[in-house]
């Protein structure tokens, strides 16, 4: 039974792959994710409206019910955002009525991480079009951050965030810490599905300041809703007070 220490309900606006691994990438053994992707493929208002809505939302929750998931994520925040800068709030209100269970999104996880390391000024950093980012960073000033500066990369079709090499998170996140001239107390990467949690350690040790990420903060707020408090090393200072398991050396074998 993977499944044995917790299993989240994942609700996720696109195909669920490489979203996936980064999540394990965190995960303590024990923890199983069962996921249900809504096939948005680009990165557009149609596909935002046409695929995540509340009745959407629903069905997927009522299939990751039976399936006795104990706690429920639905991620998106371009999408639940475009839904209203309250939207996240009336998510986890229905999900909690439908199912009695605890429930969180993907803009909620972001807000309660930065909050939770006292985050003031940040850096935005995304795939996204330069308009979605400026959208993003109204939602984030809604919630009482102040966005400094904002940096995408124009991506529109879906499957191309899968295609960015692990670098890419940190040479972004660097140059946006640099045009702010060091004037932010952390770096916020959006957008679970392109690689970001191998960035985290390197921009926190190199940059002095607190990083998070969209797949780093789902895995913090699952964990804390399962009540599991350990996680794989190396992914950050939102998971100081958890017990952080040191990588395991394995040394070549010899034979004579």
């Amino acid at each position: 039974m993977y499944g044995w220490r917790g299993k989240v309900g994942l609700v996720s606006p696109s195909i669920t792959d490489t979203e996936l691994l980064e999540y394990y990438q965190i995960m303590p053994e024990g923890v199983l994710i069962t996921p249900i992707g809504l096939q948005v493929q680009n990165l557009v208002d149609e596909e935002f409206e046409e695929a995540v809505s509340m009745r959407r939302i629903e069905e997927a929750v009522k299939v990751l019910d039976y399936e006795e998931v104990q706690v429920f994520i639905v991620l998106g925040t371009p999408p639940i955002t475009k839904m209203g800068f309250d939207a996240d709030k009336k998510i986890i209100e229905k999900i909690t009525l439908l199912t009695g269970k605890p429930a969180s999104t993907g803009p909620t996880t972001e807000v309660e991480a930065m909050q939770s390391l006292g985050l003031k000024r940040i850096a935005l950093v995304s795939p996204f079009t330069e308009a979605l980012n400026q959208y993003l960073a109204s939602y984030f000033e809604y919630r009482g951050f102040q966005v400094v500066v904002a940096k995408g990369l124009n991506i529109v079709k879906n499957v191309d965030l899968t295609k960015q090499p692990f670098y890419r998170p940190y040479v972004l996140a660097k140059e946006a810490f640099l045009e702010a001239k060091g004037e932010v107390d952390g770096i916020l990467i959006r957008c679970p599905r392109w690689p970001t949690v191998k960035s985290i350690a390197p921009l926190e040790q190199d940059l002095g300041v607190p990083v998070i990420a969209a797949a780093q903060s789902t895995v913090w707020k699952t964990l804390t809703m399962l009540n599991v408090r350990e996680v794989q090393a190396g992914y950050g200072r939102l998971f100081a007070d958890f017990h952080q398991n040191t990588p395991r050396q394995v040394s070549p074998s010899i034979e004579f």
